[in-house]
């Protein structure tokens, strides 16, 4: 997705949800103060930063997740596999343990597939929220000018 595109839907649900706060405060008849539109805005962002980089974020956590349980499994494979030798130690275990040798393998693969694309997906998160971050930045030092601006022009 290019910047532009993100950048406008960064806008586009920054300004829904926090429409979406003041809306509710406004029905639970909240008193507006400063400390109360603060911590709106910060839900607001936390929201948006959230919904903007769920796309990437989301599935980092999946792939994440599926690397911890095959990390979890490849000891208890390996502790099957050397109980396999020691409980039969003249006999050929190739028929017993081919199914263990082959669940091994499989884990170390899937473990570094999942490894490898869970970093992706995590490093493009965090490269989207830093820019989301600036941009709102960015929002915020252009609102500062304008209430410095209509201030000074008051006095």
């Amino acid at each position: 997705m290019s910047a532009e595109l993100l950048q406008k839907r960064f806008k586009e649900t920054y300004t829904k949800k926090r429409k979406e706060m003041e809306d509710s405060s406004r029905k639970k008849n909240v008193k507006k103060t400063r400390k109360s539109e603060n911590k709106a805005r910060r839900w607001a962002l936390v929201k948006t930063l959230f919904e903007v980089s769920r796309p990437t974020y989301i599935y980092a956590g999946g792939y994440q997740l599926v690397t911890v349980i095959v990390q979890a499994a490849n000891p208890l494979v390996v502790q099957h596999l050397l109980r396999l030798v020691e409980n039969y130690p003249n006999e050929s275990i190739f028929s017993r343990g081919i199914g263990f040798a082959i669940a091994l393998f499989l884990i170390c693969v899937v473990d570094g597939l999942a490894q490898e694309r869970h970093k992706y997906l995590a490093f493009q998160s965090g490269i989207r929220r830093r820019r989301d971050w600036m941009h709102v930045r960015e929002l915020r030092s252009f609102w500062n000018a304008k209430l410095l601006q209509k201030n000074h022009l008051r006095t």
